[in-house]
């Protein structure tokens, strides 16, 4: 450890990086660490990368796209209203006249904007081919080193049914943000390719999405998601928690999205319709598909199931004999009614499966859900007045109930105040729910959050929240109930277009079993997480960064440690539409427990979150650029090489299970192609 400062005083002589993206960064590293597994969900890049393309009409801006670009409740309402009493702005100077909207905000948002006066909607169908865009994306990537998976046994066959390359093809078309239709083919590693003529990949996607007029709002073929409420009943986009700033906490999104993404589980397919007339909108869906599960088996006869499949492989026997093997039926509704700044919503959800659920019999899924059908409803609401703003939902699912009730207010320019209460029975049940919470499940927990968010001068920021929460029932690792606590504290300072410093320090304390000699006993589990960060601009085209983390952990007074430090660059080379990046890091950790997590720079579309544990180092270089194409109008093809290397000094072996990798090292290539056309 002695060490880590002078390698800081060292690095942080050369500091970078791109403001904007870190606080996103910090998000997905956190959804990281709950879900301990890297998110497949990538509509959000999609949405940015389109925007960039082409930005909105300023009179088809709604509440839901304000809400990608990171503005608060109290944002979103104030320039609702505005629109409400004045109309939509003529011109970026208007957006000064919008309450809550500072110059930072503003400078932001009109790059995304477009306050050219729209002509008529109408389009011809020689217009859908010829103004449509188009773009296929290929992307290929594999570890080099052999996993125990695909090594042969002693009569020639081997674990893993598939290659060792993952591949993912997609292709999309939109026509004016009115029209989206496209396909996917997604392979992990293990898995096979090729086999089946209809359906040549493990994973096959496909949407239509079309945006009306009039009292048609949308309608969706194919795969797509809801967003309702507060995510009680449904949510499946993107949603940060705790580690969010306080207005993170809020759940907002579109009602109904396209599904275009990699990941195999939290979609719906079938069909969709939105419909809104005056202060009314209503939703409505139904989803039939085939879901992965355990399957329990009576005399070879599938008679039950006791979980369902959420990692998406299909490589080895079990995995692949559980593949598609249980049938899910959803139907739901949402009905919505808003005035002024008041909006209340109905939501039910309607699940069927072909097989009843029966959970492993054991203490703490006493509550869990057993059957073969649920039902599922809840109100939602949310008001906004002047610097208030208040939001909830109240549910039933299962036999029990969940509640989230939220304020938000804005107390000066300088403060915002944040306070959630949530309470979720050990007996409430819902499948698609994502709601705030300590825990992934939304189930077995009340809480009481809050946090402040302060910039006391130009430049700074702080960030404080805390969370007090307690589990009423058992829980998997937790044989008694009990409670927790976590908080956290940043503080920010960031000069525009140079530099960007902060800190933040975390700790959290929850129970956790103790193994004994004949009962486990509960102990609280404490953990603390120290950050020190820098990033300067050094030139136009380069950016440098360095970071330090250090995690201390401890249970049954046994105390863990580890420390990891990396340096970053970026480096643009804008007369060949080139771009590279390149990052090392050091880590040193007793364990597992003392993991961390780190977002890395990766291929568009795809994310690279390792977790870091043990002691070692990893890199990575990364190359991309653009070739224009001249016989097509705009876009081209846009390419990306990346390789990356792990390594530990205490390992003999990397991995667990079948896919474990024996040595020290794990090398990884990526290779994308995208043509825009």
């Amino acid at each position: 450890m002695n060490k880590v400062p002078l390698l800081i005083l060292l690095l942080f002589c050369h500091i970078a990086f791109a403001q904007e993206e870190e606080a996103a960064e910090r998000q997905w590293e956190q959804v990281a660490e709950q879900q301990e597994q890297v998110p497949e969900l990538d509509d959000q890049l999609l949405e940015w990368e389109e925007l960039k393309r082409k930005p909105i009409p300023i009179s088809r801006l709604t509440a839901d796209q304000l809400g990608l670009f990171g503005l608060n409740p109290l944002q979103i309402n104030a320039y609702l209203n505005y629109v409400r009493l004045f109309g939509f702005p003529a011109n970026k100077y208007e957006l000064q006249a919008i309450p809550y909207w500072n110059k930072q905000l503003i400078q932001q948002l009109i790059t995304f904007l477009d306050f050219t006066p729209r002509t008529s909607g109408n389009w011809s169908t020689a217009e859908l081919f010829k103004e449509g865009s188009h773009q296929l994306l290929f992307r290929a990537s594999s570890i080099v080193q052999k996993a125990k998976g695909f090594q042969k046994d002693t009569v020639g066959n081997r674990s893993y049914a598939g290659s060792p390359q993952r591949i993912f093809i997609r292709y999309g078309y939109q026509f004016n943000r009115m029209i989206q239709a496209g396909f996917s083919l997604e392979k992990d590693a293990g898995e096979s390719f090729g086999k089946r003529l209809l359906y040549p990949a493990d994973f096959t996607g496909f949407h239509l999405f079309i945006r009306g007029r009039r009292a048609l709002k949308a309608i969706a073929l194919g795969d797509f998601s809801v967003n309702a409420g507060q995510g009680l009943v449904v949510w499946q986009g993107m949603a940060f928690g705790k580690g969010a700033a306080g207005a993170g906490v809020f759940r907002q999104g579109p009602l109904l999205k396209a599904y275009r993404s990699a990941g195999e589980i939290n979609f719906f397919r079938g069909a969709a319709i939105h419909l809104a007339k005056g202060k009314w909108e209503f939703l409505t869906w139904i989803s039939n598909r085939k879901k992965s599960a355990t399957i329990i088996r009576e005399n070879e006869e599938a008679v039950a199931f006791s979980s369902l499949s959420t990692s998406g492989y299909h490589r080895s026997g079990s995995e692949i004999a559980g593949r598609k093997q249980l049938g899910e039926l959803v139907a739901g509704s949402v009905i919505r009614y808003q005035t002024g700044s008041l909006r209340i919503g109905w939501n039910q959800l309607y699940q069927r499966f072909s097989l009843p659920w029966q959970p492993r019999e054991a203490p703490y899924s006493h509550y869990s859900f057993r059957g073969q059908s649920s039902f599922h409803q809840s109100v939602d609401y949310n008001w906004g007045k002047k610097q208030f703003f208040l939001f909830g939902e109240i549910a039933r699912g299962g036999k029990g109930y969940g509640m989230v009730q939220g304020m938000l207010v804005s107390i000066d320019k300088r403060l915002d105040w944040t306070l959630v209460y949530r309470n979720f029975q050990p007996s409430y049940h819902a499948v698609f729910a994502n709601a705030l919470s300590e825990q992934a499940a939304v189930r077995n927990e009340e809480g009481i959050y809050t946090s402040l968010e302060i910039k006391p001068a130009k430049g700074w920021q702080i960030q404080l929240f805390a969370d007090w929460y307690r589990f009423p029932w058992l829980r998997f690792r937790a044989d008694a109930p009990g409670s927790g606590r976590e908080a956290r504290l940043l503080i920010q300072w960031e000069k525009r277009r140079a530099w960007l410093i902060y800190g933040y320090f975390r700790m959290q304390t929850k129970p956790e079993n103790i193994s004994g000699a004949f009962t486990n006993t509960i102990e609280p589990v404490a953990q603390e997480n120290l950050r020190l960060h820098a990033q300067r601009n050094a030139t136009k085209n380069l950016l440098i960064s360095t970071r330090l983390d250090m995690v201390f952990y401890r249970k049954a007074k046994v105390l863990q440690s580890g420390w990891g430090l990396y340096t970053d660059t970026k480096w643009m080379v804008p007369q060949r539409n080139w771009q590279f990046a390149a990052r090392i890091h050091w880590f040193r950790t007793d364990g597992y427990e003392t993991r961390i997590y780190s977002y890395e720079r990766d291929l568009l579309y795809s994310y690279s979150i390792p977790a870091f544990f043990d002691q070692g180092l990893r890199y990575y270089l990364q190359w991309q650029g653009k070739w224009k194409i001249n016989w097509l109008s705009s876009g081209g093809l846009k390419w990306w090489i990346r390789w990356s290397q792990t390594r530990v000094s205490n390992q003999d072996s990397m991995g667990s299970g079948w896919d474990e990798i024996p040595g020290n090292r794990r090398s990884e290539w990526k290779f994308q192609l995208i043509l825009d056309w």
